[in-house]
């Protein structure tokens, strides 16, 4: 659960990193530079489904909640490749 809880937290920060300027309103300074953070945010959300997956046999957590987070998990990552594809469009 801890590799889980810590890729996950990970995640978070990767995406903050590589989006704050855009949410601050700034234009972008490098596309591949953000994409290049993406790709960091990326592998952490892998890692942290990774951990998902190895404490589901567990059964620490009911199987509805696994299953709101796996979605909640891909969801994240459909959106991260979203912006990764519309970066390198914009920059590459």
């Amino acid at each position: 659960m801890d590799q889980f809880l810590f890729e996950f937290q990970t995640t978070g920060i990767k995406l903050a990193g590589a989006l704050a300027g855009i949410a601050r309103g700034q234009d972008f300074a490098d596309a591949a530079f953000t994409v290049a953070y993406l790709k960091r945010a990326l592998d952490h959300l892998h890692k942290s489904q990774a951990g998902l997956e190895a404490v589901t046999p567990k059964t620490l957590l009911p199987e509805s909640m696994m299953a709101d987070a796996r979605k909640e998990l891909f969801w994240i990552r459909e959106g991260i490749l979203r912006l990764m594809d519309e970066f390198r469009r914009r920059g590459i």
